[in-house]
């Protein structure tokens, strides 16, 4: 006999939902990014050298390599649109791809959420509370902390890292002076950038 059964949302699925709506109710707007894009993007400009995922037959160096993060992908949106009014509010909620030869596909997909201001004057405060704000609507009050972080892309001393239980799962901080004029970016920047579990839920 038939009998009927109803959809539900994977708990990851909701996970970004609630993210999105969080970041959309404090005045951020959503973008969506391309998962390909080009290693100049993803490292040259960030001053990074991690480890990236090349597309195979690509029709251009534009698009010769899977996304491994988010924020540069928001830089580069930044970049495109400075003719629109400041300040910029913008974030994404998004899978990256990281190389993993323990995988079938010797790639994984994480998903991540990044956010990014630009305006004629920003700081790391802001976004710490901001920071501070998602994650404990998330119910993660009690299992957060910040830590002074070192990153190419960021200003020395303007810079922290996200924990959850100890566990480093994001960063956050003012973007250097230096990679901004890699983008062509003529605006102060603050952004963080931090990993979702997988499955949609922070273990305990």
């Amino acid at each position: 006999p038939q009998t009927a059964t109803s959809g539900k949302l994977l708990t990851i699925t909701r996970l970004k939902n609630k993210i999105r709506d969080l970041l959309v109710g404090t005045g951020y707007q959503e973008i969506k990014s391309y998962v390909m894009s080009s290693p100049e993007i993803m490292n040259i400009k960030m001053l990074r050298n991690r480890p990236l995922t090349v597309t195979g037959n690509p029709k251009s160096r534009e698009y010769s390599v899977l996304r491994n993060a988010l924020l540069p992908v928001l830089l580069d949106f930044a970049a495109q649109n400075q003719h629109a009014d400041y300040p910029q509010r913008i974030f994404e909620v998004g899978d990256v791809v990281m190389p993993d030869p323990r995988e079938q596909t010797r790639t994984k997909q994480v998903p991540h959420v990044c956010r990014l201001i630009v305006d004629t004057c920003v700081n790391i405060t802001e976004m710490l509370t901001e920071v501070g704000f998602i994650l404990r609507n998330l119910g993660l009050a009690s299992r957060i902390e910040f830590a002074a972080e070192k990153a190419p892309e960021f200003i020395d001393g303007r810079a922290g890292k996200i924990l959850i239980d100890g566990k480093t799962v994001g960063v956050f901080g003012e973007v250097s002076p230096e990679v901004l004029d890699n983008f062509g970016i003529g605006m102060p920047v603050v952004a963080f950038e931090m990993e979702l579990p997988k499955n949609g839920t922070w273990a305990l």
